[in-house]
């Protein structure tokens, strides 16, 4: 029983000074505002002299700002001309006056990409192995090319003419001779590739036709020799799947770099020296205050050392 009632004093006692503590921060903390109370009381004309410039000086700086757009374009690169889009786009040396700077970077779409073709899993793998993050991009990993689509970021101080500066930049690039001449060929090959999608459909689309008419001879067809039907339907369904993705592909070749939406006039948003400017002022005054009473109390430390 003792026992208990010196822990519970001890506790009390405990309690206490910790209130008794946080009291004197308090009070301290309560002296420190007072001070700097009547410091800016005593500095007011300062103050309100550094007000008057911070705000003046902030207007005149916003006035001579000029308004920055972001104009965004998700373009795909054909014809392996990814590499060529990343190099124009960092060797830019915007002589353009209309545009001020370009970014560009993939969409990452893994879903997508697996899908595309079984052996893109596996190139996924040896990313993997080699401590390449592919579902997060890294600039100068060397895994651009291996996106489909892209966002190009361009930015201007004009909104009338978006659209003059975003098909000058995308015509550009669309001029290469050596994916001009590629373009032909492969759009050749994407061509071929639908018709023979098609011919596969068409003579799935007979077979299983057979079974659905009721003017099949007996002994025609054999149910027996299909037993496999529902693989046959699904197969149907993944030729027509890549028929679909073909005929994207045949749509996204009608140029080198392909934009497939844009989304102009995006208003940068940018700092406004009306509130900024006042505030550093006037931080900058308290601050030098301070620093110079810190230097003399420290050049009276030093003198009080010597003596």
């Amino acid at each position: 029983m003792n026992q208990n009632s010196g822990n519970s004093t001890e506790k009390d006692v405990d309690l206490f000074y910790l209130i008794k503590k946080i009291g004197k921060l308090i009070d301290r903390i309560g002296f420190y505002f007072y001070r700097l109370i009547l410091f800016a009381k005593r500095n007011i004309v300062i103050l309100l002299i550094l007000l008057a410039v911070g705000i003046g000086g902030g207007y005149l700086l916003d006035s001579l700002k000029t308004e920055r757009y972001r104009h965004e374009i998700i373009v795909v690169p054909n014809y392996g001309s990814t590499p060529y889009l990343y190099e124009y786009v960092d060797g830019m040396t915007y002589k353009n006056a209309l545009i001020e700077k370009v970014e560009i970077e993939p969409i990452i779409n893994v879903y997508e990409f697996v899908k595309e073709r079984y052996q893109n899993m596996e190139l996924i793998k040896q990313f993997s192995l080699s401590n390449v993050a592919f579902a997060k991009y890294e600039k100068n990993a060397g895994v651009e090319q291996y996106y489909r689509y892209h966002l190009l970021t361009i930015y201007t101080n004009e909104v009338e003419d978006a659209n003059l500066a975003v098909n000058q930049f995308l015509s550009k690039l669309n001029e290469d001779p050596y994916f001009l001449n590629r373009q032909k060929v492969e759009i050749e090959n994407t061509s071929k590739t639908i018709d023979e999608l098609n011919l596969s459909i068409d003579n799935i689309n007979n077979i299983l036709g057979k079974f659905s008419t009721s003017e099949s001879r007996a002994g025609e067809v054999n149910i027996d020799n299909y037993s496999e039907l529902n693989e046959l339907v699904s197969v149907k369904k993944n030729i027509a799947e890549d028929l679909s993705r073909h005929k994207i592909i045949q749509l996204e070749q009608q140029k080198v770099i392909y934009d497939t939406s844009r989304i102009l006039n995006i208003r940068e948003s940018q700092i406004t020296y009306k509130y900024i400017l006042p505030l550093l002022l006037i931080f900058g005054f308290f601050g030098v205050v301070c620093l110079k009473r810190l230097a003399s109390r420290y050049e009276t430390y030093k003198s009080g050392n010597h003596n």
